[in-house]
């Protein structure tokens, strides 16, 4: 998140992963910079990590198998 602000001076590696990882989290990518897309994908990110209440995690929605948020969903 900082990279991508540019709070710090190193650069963000892995493009293309990133890409990857925002189209599976539908975040628009097309026309947009690796900052821009890295830190959209680092908001969803931290929410996710920081979440204190119960409620949908979006990491899990978007990479977890289908079968595997089932299970999941019916330990609740």
């Amino acid at each position: 998140k900082a990279a991508a602000n540019d709070q710090l001076d190193i650069p963000i590696l892995g493009e293309e992963k990133i890409r990857t990882v925002c189209k599976a989290f539908n975040i628009p990518e097309e026309g947009r910079s690796l900052k821009e897309v890295a830190n959209d994908l680092a908001d969803v990110l931290l929410e996710d990590l920081s979440r204190a209440l119960p409620g949908e995690y979006k990491t899990i929605t978007a990479l977890a198998p289908a079968e595997r948020r089932e299970v999941w969903k019916n330990l609740d």
